[in-house]
């Protein structure tokens, strides 16, 4: 079973259109400031504000311009269009130079030129001589004609073959205004370069063509029609909505009677209702032809030719939205750079000793007792001497250990900072970007010296401490440690509560094999402190021979996991002081601008200009099928 497909209509036209302007108009003045030009100027823009959203606003006027080569006859199929002897049909004429329009009877003449020619000086069309008048302006010379339909808008072009380039840019354009060209040939000029050449143009601007084939409806010419047509159609690309020829007939020109015959798009007439009949060559009443029976479809057909244009393959909306795209995506892996903490493989230094060990030793005092915990404090009262000389020695060699440590800190973030660096100066050299390339120029050039000068005062102030995240963290490592190895957790927590419960003793093997030192740090850290910062005078290797190789590994382990916490901790604190105290205007514009391609108004885009695809394929599927667009 087969779907009967869903036209498109001029009510479905207009929606299209307007939703697409009015979407453009809002995602404009947020692209112009991301480096991407404005469209106004550009020619799928002027078409879309200048012609499809005035005509689909008003449901106006069907635009015929007659077109041809010199002394193809244009005037008189401009005259019998127009119902009166308007424009000069004089075959001894040097050529029409200047385009001519009649306008209908009761409309607004100033307010029709404006929106469709503003591109030419309007001046009142005062006798027929005057488009032959040479100058150097754009002119368009314009009347009121009496017998022109109300819909219609008829234009007599200049001459499309004229060596006098000014001529040429005149019938282009018109060309561009246009809804529909009639195509004025002869058996001489069908085949002349400079009108082929305009035709083809016009097939890649997508208007409607109709050919009329002047004083050659002859018998002499009869058989080489579809000759004619097929070569023209070949040499051009013009697919005809319709084919006409007249025969040459002065009086009947005069007369304003000249007949205009279809010949059929082959050339070869029209078929007749019964296959058996012979084919047929019927006189069209021209101007009836436009205003009544085809206009719907040949303005439906000029629209979407032009609205094509608006969606062209490289300079079209499409191509607009990806622009803003990219600029979006650039943009967007610019702030990824500054942001990205796993982009680059810096060492960063470990946790110094002495602050893994007060960790460490916060959390074992949190799993003793209550008692243990008295019993640990009366014990470092008693030791508090031997404790003061080991905090002294301990602090001496913290200070020069922490020393180390921060330079050795700053050397990596400074390494951090020139790959950061070197990498955004690469992604301004590949962008295109213009506004992104100036920005990262001003900061990589102007402001290096200040991105390293800032590198060392960030680092200088963040404090050479843990705080409640990262030992929130220490102590989930350990926890977990605890709860997977209650082996090993249960031995060295049996030998913590014998250092505090028979400390004499072990004081006394402490001073044996560690010193007096060693004793300090058994009272004041305990037993896992010590183990796992290495230990400071050998204490930790005499513990590690008493609880084996299995504890040895494992404690190394946690160390690691440890140092690994440690080392992420510092770096995030660094780069998210660096982002927001350096990077933050910059970063904030970067969002911003990334943020384009994913905002309403982009998507909204997207969306109308799907919707105008949509009718191009309904166009296709209606052309494909043989019917007529209502």
């Amino acid at each position: 079973m087969t779907n009967t497909p869903e036209f498109a209509t001029i009510d479905d036209l207009v929606r299209s259109v307007l939703w697409l302007d009015r979407s453009l108009d809002m995602l404009c003045p947020m692209a112009v400031p991301m480096g991407v030009e404005s469209p106004v100027h550009s020619e799928w823009y002027s078409l879309l504000r200048k012609k499809l959203v005035p005509q689909l606003s008003r449901r106006s006027h069907l635009v015929v311009a007659v077109t041809g080569g010199t002394n193809t006859g244009k005037s008189v199929i401009f005259n019998q269009l127009a119902g009166e002897k308007a424009s000069a049909a004089d075959s001894h004429a040097a050529g029409t130079k200047h385009p001519v329009c009649l306008l209908p009877p009761g409309c607004d003449a100033g307010e029709l030129l404006r929106q469709y020619f503003d591109a030419f000086e309007h001046c009142p069309w005062q006798q027929a001589s005057d488009p032959l008048e040479a100058a150097p302006e754009h002119r368009l010379y314009w009347n009121i004609g009496q017998n022109v339909p109300r819909r219609l808008l008829l234009v007599d072009t200049p001459d499309v073959d004229s060596d006098a380039e000014v001529n040429w840019e005149r019938a282009r354009s018109i060309r561009q205004v246009a809804d529909l060209l009639i195509a004025v040939l002869t058996s001489q000029k069908y085949n002349d370069a400079a009108v082929k050449q305009y035709f083809r143009e016009a097939v890649e601007s997508g208007k409607p063509v109709l050919l009329v084939w002047n004083m050659a409806y002859e018998d002499q010419y009869r058989d080489v029609w579809p000759e004619w047509i097929s070569q023209f159609r070949a040499e051009t690309g013009v697919s005809p909505l319709a084919v006409f020829a007249t025969p040459h007939n002065r009086d009947a020109i005069e007369a304003m009677t000249l007949e205009v015959r279809d010949i059929g798009l082959d050339g070869r007439g029209v078929a007749g209702e019964d296959a058996s009949m012979e084919p047929r060559f019927p006189v069209v009443p021209l101007q009836k032809y436009l205003n009544e029976i085809r206009f719907d479809e040949l303005k439906m057909q000029a629209l979407i030719g032009a609205l094509r244009r608006v969606d062209a393959e490289n300079e079209g909306v499409g191509t607009y939205l990806r622009q803003i795209e990219t600029a979006a995506r650039d943009f967007d892996s610019a702030a990824k750079t500054i942001r990205d903490r796993d982009r680059f493989d810096i060492d960063w230094p470990t946790i110094p000793k002495a602050m893994l060990a007060d960790e460490i030793s916060r959390w074992c005092n949190s799993k003793r007792s209550d008692l243990l915990q008295n019993v640990s404090a009366a014990y470092n009262t008693v030791l508090r001497p031997v404790q003061w000389a080991w905090g002294s020695f301990r602090n001496r060699l913290a200070s020069n250990q922490q020393k180390a440590e921060q330079k050795e800190e700053l050397a990596a973030v400074m390494q951090l900072v020139e790959k950061t660096i070197d990498q955004l100066k690469l992604l301004g050299i590949a962008t295109s970007n213009r506004v992104l390339k100036d920005e990262l120029n001003r900061y990589l050039g102007e402001k290096r010296k200040e991105l390293l000068s800032a590198g060392e005062r960030i680092h200088s102030q963040i404090p050479p401490k843990t705080d409640a995240y990262m030992r929130g963290e220490v102590y989930a490592i350990l926890n977990h440690w605890a709860e997977e190895n209650p082996d090993q957790w249960q031995k060295l927590h049996k030998i913590d509560v014998a250092a505090l419960g028979t400390h004499a003793v072990l004081s006394l093997g402490a001073l044996a094999t560690c010193g007096v030192f060693g004793v300090a740090a058994f009272g004041s850290l305990g037993v896992m402190p010590l183990l796992m910062t290495g230990g400071i005078v050998g204490g930790s290797e005499a513990l590690l021979k008493i609880l084996g190789e299995e504890v040895r590994m494992k404690i190394a382990e946690l160390k690691v996991a440890i140092q690994k916490k440690y080392a992420s901790w510092r770096k995030g604190i660094f780069l998210e002081r660096f982002e927001s105290e350096l990077w933050g205007e910059m970063l904030r514009k970067f969002d911003t601008f990334s943020a384009v391609a994913r905002s309403k108004e982009y998507h909204g885009t997207l969306q109308a200009l799907e919707s105008v695809r949509k009718i191009f394929r309904q166009d296709c599927l209606d052309r494909q099928n043989g019917t007529q667009t209502q």
